[in-house]
């Protein structure tokens, strides 16, 4: 199938559509088990319906009615082998058509598009890699280069994924991962039937999940308040790229990956300054580089128990440095990271 430039891209995405404003709704009620929510004194609360476990499909997470609402949960698996292509402008026919065939309902593309109001919806785009048979060294490459804001925190996964997360009340998540990888490992079916057709090798997955109103209407630079599907699938808005320069300071990361081995001796200009960075470092050495333990001890410094975010970023990045010396890189090692950071850089800015 050949695809028409797009504009996002999703796997994930939750929604629910209200009934009343769809022409001549119908479904196959045979298809679905009826459920109860009951309060402590058994008195029924709510009942609601839900597509028997025989109607679904790879991708079909969730489908159910309650009252006059339908709400419906799919995952890119449901292209089948398509699935690379992700839910688009382009794809999203064929997502209709099978929860249509799921239980005999009549919604329309249109109705999915213009009548819905999401809940979630994973934002997911697939990079091609220059160097092949090597997607461990661009998680590595993340990992060594990433210097993030105040609020940051970064976890590894071996050489699969790494997981970049905002510390906020909202879910703030971006994650770059092996998808050959991920699919062997925790969708062993779905892989078994489409291996032929889906082809992840030396591609890295970026994902950016977004499980809030608020955040939908910021990252897609939407008015509605309550977005649509067809609002988001037609944004132009590089929400992924929008997303990393808000996790990752990429100006300080850059500086950092140009001139890893002299960055703290231009940085230390004045005798307290060069006091500060001898502190850091035996507080270093003496947490184990647990930056959150010397951040928690800076707290206490401040009236209102908060470092400040510059202040933040510069611990958090001498920290970085002096952690990666500590592996014991070598410069060719060092100049392979910096090159792959710089290439996903140049890549997430062309998404669109």
């Amino acid at each position: 199938m050949k695809y028409s430039k797009i504009t996002q891209r999703g796997d994930t995405i939750h929604l629910n559509i209200d009934s009343p404003y769809l022409s001549n709704f119908q479904f196959d009620r045979d298809c679905f088990i009826t459920k109860l929510k009951m309060d402590e004194d058994g008195v029924i609360m709510d009942e609601w319906l839900e597509l028997k476990d025989q109607h679904k499909r790879f991708g079909l997470n969730k489908l159910s009615i309650l009252n006059d609402t339908i709400e419906v949960q799919v995952s890119g698996k449901i292209l089948g082998e398509d699935y690379r292509e992700g839910i688009t402008l382009n794809t999203i026919g064929t997502v209709v058509d099978k929860l249509n065939q799921s239980c005999d309902m009549n919604l329309s593309v249109d109705d999915i598009l213009t009548k819905s109001v999401m809940r979630t919806f994973d934002n997911t785009y697939n990079i091609p890699l220059d160097e092949k048979d090597c997607i461990g060294d661009y998680i590595n490459a993340l990992s060594f280069g990433a210097i993030g804001n105040s609020k940051l925190g970064l976890t590894q996964y071996g050489n699969e994924s790494i997981e970049l997360k905002l510390d906020t009340k909202v879910k703030n998540r971006l994650i770059f991962y092996n998808k050959e990888a991920e699919l062997q490992k925790q969708s062993k079916e779905f892989y078994k039937v489409y291996k032929n057709d889906i082809d992840f090798r030396d591609t890295l997955r970026v994902e950016l999940n977004v499980s809030s109103l608020d955040k939908m209407r910021q990252n897609w630079g939407l008015g509605r308040p309550k977005p649509t599907l067809g609002d988001i699938l037609n944004s132009k808005v590089n929400a992924i790229e929008r997303n990393f320069a808000r996790f990752v300071d990429k100006r300080t990361s850059i500086k950092y990956l140009f001139d890893y081995d002299t960055m703290l001796q231009m940085e230390a200009k004045t005798k307290i300054e060069n006091l500060e960075i001898f502190f850091l470092k035996e507080k270093f050495k003496f947490y184990k580089g647990d930056v959150k333990r010397v951040l928690k001890l800076y707290s206490n410094w401040y009236k209102n128990g908060r470092v400040p975010a510059r202040e933040s970023k510069k611990i958090k990045s001498y920290f970085k440095i002096w952690s990666n010396q500590a592996s014991k890189l070598s410069p060719v090692v060092k100049e392979n990271y910096t090159k792959k950071f710089r290439e996903l850089d140049e890549k997430i800015k062309c998404l669109n």
